[in-house]
């Protein structure tokens, strides 16, 4: 995974750093003390970014959507959900003189001096900027030589990629004329049978820009078994319908769409041998933890994982995102899920060294893959809620109705009349419940926002002490499939 910041110079780090945190705080908002503290910043620091982040997103015209309140104690976000922090990374990337640079080398016209002069700094900061962006990136065996950027191509094409797309550089000015004509020509031709979102096609434009200028390198000195993943059949198909002249090129355009979902199941060979084990063992592994799969919920994962496990072994085309979701909402929302994948995704990069570096990737495509496609109430016990208000029946299926709208978490909605002992009651009714048996809620009428909010912690704390209960009580050791 990579940080982007480290495009940005000190000031804009500061900047985004500062609307970020105000951005994930609960109350959009942070007190002096505390922004100092948690940004590592003098008082003096936070004051001068503030205003330099001000004019920022005058600067942007983003001031309707993004406004600063500064008092002599706190700062506080006043959003109005059109944008977000990202779009000033995006402006600070895409200006950054490291951003230059590598567009520099892309374009094949790297020169120190010049490059210094067109940037108006001086060589020695030009210099510094060049080294910094190769110690980031010799891990990935990413080189810059005099002119152009060596080493890996597969790497290379896809941290360009990744860069490319996170910038607002315009594509136009990106690629030569040449490319840029050519990747459109492919794009209508590919577009003519499969179809994508505004997101996936401007980055798929990106995507072929940078094979068809590097002619499919990417693809050099790949395991010849992802190549056989796909029948003959569709990549000869393919490259006439797209008018390749490389097969190369051909391969890399199908990989994308695989991975992204699009390729017919006809078309993909499920023979590759590490590929079957990984997904083997990840489906006797998840049985073996909660309970075993229907016949049409196992095909669809064996799917799912077959892709999942194709990216992080031959094809790693997100290795280079910045990913920094908080995964706080699916520890509470799915703990069942999220806590076994803890565990599992440990024991497997323990096992297979070679995988590691793709945890993050590896947890959170296992982690949607699950919660799309395996019901959580067929592997854990729901929350029992038992509605009962002053209003009678009517109004209590008016409760339950929206229940379903403002909380998405496992749940059985119960009937008051059953012997059925409830973990959560949601009532107008004070002192007719004993709060021993059950978590009593008192709301009032018609509910409030906080008393939705209420009721969604109360649940998240009973599920995740039902899930504690359920792994005590089928507590193994050794290894998950063992």
């Amino acid at each position: 995974m990579m940080n982007y910041e480290i495009f940005l110079n000190k000031e804009d780090q500061r900047s985004y750093s500062l609307l970020r945190h105000l951005e994930e705080s609960p109350t959009l908002s942070g007190t002096f003390i505390a922004l100092r503290e948690e940004l590592s910043m003098s008082n003096f620091l936070v004051k001068k970014t503030l205003e330099k982040l001000k004019a920022d997103i005058d600067n942007l015209k983003l001031s309707d959507s993004l406004t600063l309140v500064v008092s002599d104690v706190d700062v506080t976000l006043e959003i109005d959900g059109n944008y977000s922090s990202k779009l000033l990374l995006t402006k600070y990337l895409t200006e950054s003189l490291s951003f230059k640079l590598v567009l520099s080398y892309f374009r094949g016209n790297y020169s120190l001096t010049k490059f210094a002069e067109c940037n108006h700094v001086s060589t020695s900061v030009a210099y510094s900027t060049l080294q910094r962006l190769k110690k980031a990136l010799k891990e990935y065996q990413i080189y810059f030589s005099k002119r152009e950027i060596v080493g890996n191509q597969k790497a290379i094409s896809f941290f360009l990629y990744k860069l490319f797309t996170l910038s607002n550089q315009p594509i136009s000015e990106l690629y030569s004329v040449k490319v840029y004509n050519e990747a459109k020509r492919v794009l209508q031709s590919v577009e003519l049978n499969y179809t994508f979102t505004t997101y996936e096609r401007r980055n798929f434009f990106h995507y072929l820009a940078i094979m068809i200028n590097n002619e499919g390198r990417a693809v050099e000195g790949i395991d010849t078994r992802a190549l056989n993943t796909f029948s003959e059949e569709l990549i000869k198909k393919s490259q006439v319908a797209w008018a390749l002249s490389s097969k190369s090129l051909t391969y890399t355009i199908v990989f994308f769409l695989y991975l992204h979902g699009k390729l017919e199941k006809k078309y993909v060979i499920h023979e590759d041998p590490t590929i079957e084990s990984l997904t083997r063992v990840f489906i006797g592994s998840f049985e073996k933890a909660f309970n075993c799969l229907e016949e049409s919920t196992r095909n669809t994962l064996e799917e799912g994982l077959a892709i999942i496990h194709f990216n992080v072994i031959y094809f790693p085309i997100n290795m280079f995102d910045d990913f920094e979701m908080d995964l706080q909402f699916f520890k509470q929302t799915y703990p069942e899920f999220y806590f076994y994948l803890i565990e599992y995704i440990r024991w497997l990069t323990a096992k297979h060294k070679k995988i590691a570096k793709a945890n993050h990737c590896l947890f959170f495509n296992y982690l949607l893959l699950l919660i799309n496609h395996v019901p959580v109430h067929l592997i854990a016990e729901p929350a029992k809620v038992l509605i009962d208000f002053s209003y009678g029946k009517e109004y209590n299926q008016f409760i339950k109705k929206n229940l379903s709208v403002y909380v998405n978490l496992n749940v059985e909605i119960i009937d008051p009349l059953s012997d059925t002992l409830p973990d959560v009651v949601i009532t107008n009714l004070n002192n007719l419940y004993q709060e021993e048996q059950s978590k009593v809620m008192v709301w009032l009428d018609p509910p409030r926002s906080i008393d939705w909010v209420n009721l969604t912690q109360s649940l998240l704390t009973i599920q995740e002490e039902k899930y504690q209960q359920q792994k005590e009580s089928t507590k193994t050791s050794g290894d998950p499939i063992e």
